[in-house]
């Protein structure tokens, strides 16, 4: 889609319709490789290190929030729009060079999945269609998953404010400067990318579950205090400690999911799982959006953040989340590539 966006502008045929239709073709790509990349982490990550792996993705992402502006802004100062969507091409094409000759992953069988849901596949492939519908059968069995996924629902409509008010609540409150605003992202973005390091190398409390509900209670709390706080530079410090919650939410959750999930079916409860979170939050700005022009962003603030804060308690509440996130050794394949025998791993 990006090389036919060069080739548009190159020729002088390119428009704004051109540029969303290719946002929205990238928006459907995106809603394939987002579940693709959490359910291939499983398969080449031994069990124990996901929630490490899953920071550092996440201080990937961060960093191509602060950077990939600011690098774009720079290259349209002197360089063409066609060139910038080459740009795109030559990477994408880099990133799926790595995929094809240097990351081997183990094939899945997928016969065995007829087994654990009791429906007999067309074939192999199996439509669209019936893939999502085994995957909602899978995480309609499986009671923790889908008490997780209304956690993650009501959860990204509560956050709503915070990810999409902040930039109004700083403008109206204490001025609408150009450096006030960057201020904001910055703030919100440079905390998800050093909590994301520091989740990468020490991994979050042994418990996965207990990760997210710290991570949940401190998004609430320093959510309520965005509509307490009189001085700028204290607002911009709750922003980035938001922004740092948010790595040790997601990382965790998405290790609970990859460690519990049987492969076969990984890619499918992820689509589902990414497919609600992600239309959660527009729902959430739907209604939010709206208020915001009637009622303080501040009380918007107040409401949600101690919402948040009791969802954190909820959360931990639950017994069988609270299970689920205890550690799991390696299985038997990760112990002996790991060079440890996986029956005396087993034992210890």
């Amino acid at each position: 889609a990006s090389l036919f966006m060069a080739l548009a502008f190159l020729f002088d045929i390119g428009s704004v319709w051109l540029l969303l239709a290719l946002a929205v073709i990238r928006g459907l790509g995106q809603g394939v490789q987002m579940p693709a990349v959490s359910a291939l982490l499983p398969q080449i990550v031994p069990t124990d290190k996901l929630t490490k792996v899953n920071g550092f993705f996440g201080s990937m992402q961060s960093v191509a929030m602060l950077a990939a502006p600011a690098l774009s802004g720079a290259l349209l100062s002197f360089a063409s729009i066609e060139s910038i969507f080459m740009i795109d091409v030559v990477t994408a094409a880099l990133g799926i060079s790595v995929l094809l000759f240097f990351v081997k992953v183990p094939p899945l069988e997928r016969q065995k999945e007829t087994q654990i849901i009791g429906a007999q596949k067309k074939s192999a492939a199996g439509s669209y269609f019936s893939d999502l519908k085994d995957g909602i059968k899978y995480i309609a069995g499986h009671g923790f998953i889908k008490k997780m996924i209304w956690f993650s629902m009501v959860f990204n409509i509560m956050i709503t404010p915070v990810a999409m008010l902040t930039p109004l609540q700083a403008s109206r409150n204490f001025g609408g400067d150009f450096w006030r605003l960057t201020a904001v992202e910055l703030a919100f973005s440079g905390g998800m990318l050093i909590s994301g390091l520091v989740i990468g190398i020490q991994g979050g409390f042994k418990n996965k579950s207990l990760s997210v509900a710290v991570a949940v209670a401190v998004f609430g709390a320093f959510t309520v205090s965005l509509g307490l706080l009189p001085n700028f530079w204290l607002y911009l410090a709750a922003l980035f400690v938001i922004g740092a919650g948010m790595p040790l939410f997601n990382a965790p959750m998405n290790a609970i999911l990859q460690s519990k999930v049987e492969a076969g079916f990984m890619g499918r409860v992820f689509s589902v799982f990414t497919m609600i979170s992600g239309v959660m939050m527009p729902l959430g700005m739907a209604a939010f959006g709206p208020l915001s022009d009637v009622i303080s962003i501040n009380y918007l603030m107040l409401f949600t953040g101690a919402v948040i804060f009791l969802m954190s308690i909820l959360f931990w509440m639950i017994k069988d989340i609270r299970e689920a996130g205890l550690p799991v050794a390696p299985s038997a394949g990760q112990a002996a590539e790991a060079g440890v025998d996986g029956e005396s791993f087993s034992g210890k």
